[in-house]
């Protein structure tokens, strides 16, 4: 049998990139209307806690007066995985995905899911910010959860 080098070459490339596309890097932030009461959102936390380490995802859930702005950060095939679920996820509505992009590093790798309540104005900066495609709004958000201040 004869075995074509250049294509088992061809062949383990592709497999390499498939494999570096589906572990790069993303962020992806939305946005949803809470269905659930501040016991619901313990248990969405909980869940999270118990489920996103095995998934190497991170990121921080902030809310304000029944809305949810989340940012979600991890390998792009699992980030999308789990979207898809909290997409179908019953406790919330109005779910848009405000932004989604490739990152070099993430802004949240300390938490398995962070949470913070905030100000109406702060969520809608936070959220116009997101739209524009910043990360300055994700970066006070992390320095809030580090050293307890907003900047």
């Amino acid at each position: 049998m004869n075995v074509d080098n250049n294509a088992l070459t061809q062949h383990s490339s592709l497999k390499e990139i498939n494999r570096a596309i589906e572990e790069q890097l993303m962020c992806v932030i939305y946005r949803s209307r809470s269905l659930v009461g501040e016991d619901g959102e313990q248990e969405i936390l909980k869940s999270a806690h118990r489920n996103n380490p095995a998934l190497n995802i991170t990121g921080v859930l902030v809310s304000n007066s029944g809305w949810f702005l989340q940012v979600l950060e991890g390998p792009g095939m699992k980030v999308k995985k789990l979207l898809n679920k909290i997409e179908a996820d019953t406790r919330h509505s109005d779910f848009y995905v405000i932004s989604k992009r490739a990152i070099d590093k993430r802004n949240f790798q300390e938490w398995s899911m962070a949470s913070v309540s905030v100000d109406q104005l702060r969520f809608g900066q936070l959220v116009k910010e997101s739209l524009s495609g910043g990360n300055q709004g994700l970066e006070e958000v992390r320095n809030f959860l580090c050293y307890g201040k907003w900047t």
